[in-house]
């Protein structure tokens, strides 16, 4: 008969436990590591997708709200194909931010500069992909 304080964790429960030994090598820890950086960047992609999509609804312009599944499978793709930087850029995150507050102040020039702004920094990020392709020349901003 074990006696414990209430409310103290269970020693049997696996969240108590100490890890494995291989879980402890190198490799292991690289691994845990290397899956918890999917998870997170998995969570970003969910919640970059609903920024998209509440943006687009938002919007209430129809031809726009139709737009969701196609700017879904832009982002899932860059997100797949690993053409999304590691962590996201300071100035991104601040457009994004900026066209969310330019539609809550009902400011469409102001979503629209942002947006566009957005738009020409990730043409310039990923330009010097397209120029190695061939695909394009400039973008058209």
């Amino acid at each position: 008969m074990r006696v414990r304080s209430p409310g103290a964790p269970d020693p049997d429960d696996r969240r108590c436990r100490l890890p494995e030994p291989e879980s402890l090598n190198p490799r292991g820890l690289r691994e845990r590591r290397r899956t918890a950086g999917i998870r997170r960047r998995d969570r970003f992609l969910c919640l970059d997708i609903e920024f998209h999509h509440r943006v687009l609804r938002a919007s209430g312009n129809e031809m726009f709200v139709k737009l969701q599944g196609l700017v879904a499978e832009v982002l899932a793709g860059r997100h797949h194909h690993h053409l999304m930087p590691r962590q996201p850029h300071e100035q991104a995150l601040q457009l994004h931010a900026d066209v969310a507050q330019a539609i809550q102040r009902r400011d469409g020039d102001g979503a629209r500069r942002a947006m566009v702004q957005l738009m020409e920094q990730v043409f310039d990020e990923m330009a010097s992909m397209w120029e190695q392709e061939g695909a394009i020349e400039r973008h058209p901003f």
